[in-house]
């Protein structure tokens, strides 16, 4: 397909849809948490350990915060991160579909 015609498939689907961004954006987001080794981290009532000094969540993508704890020995730590708006969001805005 050249260029053309991929360009007019991404914009003709882009005023036909009454929301690009809840197209583009998947219901769930990849987060990446940086952690020594050997922590443990609690999400949704899940435990899982960092490989690594790494470990990834998917979470559902929600207006709350997300929320998770880190515990390392007997250290507990809850951290809560706000929830980021998509860029997508505004040109449905600017486009009268948000």
């Amino acid at each position: 397909m050249n260029k053309f015609h991929y360009l007019l498939f991404i914009l003709s689907t882009l005023l036909l849809c009454s929301s690009c961004a809840s197209i583009l954006n998947r219901k769930e987001v990849n987060v990446k948490i940086y952690a020594p080794d050997s922590t443990k981290v609690v999400f949704n009532n899940q435990t899982q350990s960092t490989n690594d000094g790494e470990i990834i969540i998917s979470p559902k993508r929600s207006k709350d915060s997300l929320r998770f704890t880190l515990k390392n020995d007997t250290i507990s730590t809850d951290f809560s991160v706000k929830r980021k708006i998509s860029g997508w969001f505004f040109f449905n805005i600017l486009h009268n579909y948000g």
